[in-house]
C-alpha cells in the first residue's frame, strides 16, 4: 500500500514539472515585438495588434507658409446688412394684403408691409429675412417707432484685436464649429478694443459659412517669418527626453521611431524642418502606445527596471 502511495506521487509531480517546462518553452517562442535590423529599431506588430490597439497612420506633405497665432475674434453684422424699417408718421399700423411678416420670414425687396395713419405703404428697403418684429397691426406707434427689423444674418464681419507690431494679416482663418472659413482683410473698424486699446481689423469671411453676429470664435492669423519643412499633424508627435519624435510606418506592422527637429506650430499640426520625408506615413494615432512598447521590449526576464 505504501509503495502504490510513493508511486502515485511521484507521477503526479512529474505531470506538473512537464507542464511548467512547456509554459515556459512556449513564453521564450513568443516572437519579439523590437528588432535592430541593420542599425534600425523597429517596434513590430501583427495585423491583429494593430487593428486592436486602434494605430492609424496619415501622409506626409511638404510645407511652404508661415507660423500662426490663434487670437479671439468677435463676429458682428456686416454694414447694412440689417435694416431697421420705421413708421414714417404717427398712426396706427395696418398689416398689408399679404399679412403681417413673422419672424424669420423671408421678404424680397420693394414689397409692401404695412401702412401707418394715412400715409403711403411701409414697403422693404432690402430683400432678407424677417429678424426682428418690435410692433403688431392694430398697435398705435410714433413717427420714428420701429416696426420690422430685416436683414441677411450671413452677411457678417469678423473683428480682429491686433497688438503686434507687424502688419495685420491680409488674410486669417476662422475656426468655428469644427469648419475653418478664409477671411479676407477689408480695413481697420471704425473703434479700437475696449479691453485692449488695440486697434481693430475687419476681415469678411468666404461663404458658404455658419457664422452669426454676436458670436465668439477663434482665429488663425500667420506670424513670424516664412516656414518651409514637411507638415505633421499634431498627434504625429511625441517626447522622449527632451526631444519630439514622430513613428514612421516602414511597412505594415513595422514602425520606426525618427527624430522631429524645428518644430514649429501652425494651426493644428507641426511644421518641422527635419524628421520623416514628405511621403511618408506616419503614426498620427497610437504614437505614444509605440513608444511604450519600445521600451518594453527593452526588459529582458530577471532585469529590473533602472539597473
Amino acid at each position: 500500500m505504501k509503495v502504490a502511495i510513493l508511486v502515485l506521487l511521484a507521477l503526479a509531480a512529474g505531470c506538473a514539472g512537464g507542464g511548467g517546462a512547456d509554459d515556459a518553452g512556449s513564453r521564450v517562442a513568443a516572437p519579439p515585438r523590437v528588432l535592430d535590423s541593420a542599425g534600425v529599431r523597429l517596434v513590430v506588430l501583427d495585423s491583429a495588434e494593430v487593428r486592436r490597439s486602434g494605430i492609424a497612420t496619415a501622409t506626409v506633405e511638404a510645407y511652404a507658409g508661415r507660423a500662426t497665432e490663434r487670437l479671439a475674434a468677435t463676429v458682428v453684422a456686416e454694414p447694412g446688412a440689417v435694416v431697421t424699417v420705421t413708421a414714417p408718421v404717427d398712426g396706427r399700423v395696418r398689416a398689408a394684403d399679404a399679412g403681417w411678416p413673422a419672424f424669420g420670414a423671408a421678404v424680397d425687396s420693394g414689397v409692401a408691409l404695412a401702412t401707418v395713419g394715412d400715409a403711403r405703404p411701409v414697403t422693404a428697403p432690402v430683400a432678407g429675412t424677417v429678424l426682428g418684429v418690435p410692433a403688431r397691426p392694430g398697435l398705435v406707434v410714433a413717427a420714428g417707432s420701429p416696426l420690422l427689423v430685416i436683414g441677411d444674418p450671413s452677411r457678417v464681419l469678423v473683428q480682429v484685436p491686433w497688438g503686434d507690431a507687424a502688419p495685420a494679416p491680409d488674410a486669417i482663418t476662422v475656426v468655428a464649429g469644427g469648419a475653418r472659413v478664409r477671411a479676407a482683410r477689408l480695413g481697420l473698424a471704425p473703434e479700437a478694443d475696449s479691453a485692449s486699446g488695440w486697434p481693430v481689423h475687419s476681415y469678411r469671411p468666404a461663404r458658404p459659412h455658419a457664422l452669426r453676429a454676436g458670436m465668439r470664435i477663434l482665429v488663425e492669423a500667420p506670424v513670424g517669418a516664412a516656414l518651409a519643412g514637411v507638415r505633421l499633424p499634431a498627434g504625429a508627435v511625441v517626447q522622449w527626453e527632451g526631444l519630439t519624435w514622430a513613428w514612421v510606418e516602414r511597412a505594415p506592422g513595422r514602425y520606426e521611431r525618427v527624430a522631429v527637429t524645428g518644430a514649429t506650430p501652425v494651426g493644428e499640426a507641426v511644421v518641422a524642418t527635419g524628421g520623416p520625408a514628405p511621403g511618408a506615413r506616419v503614426v498620427v494615432r497610437g504614437a505614444q502606445l509605440l513608444l511604450s512598447e519600445e521600451f518594453r521590449g527593452r526588459v529582458t526576464v530577471g532585469e529590473e527596471v533602472g539597473d
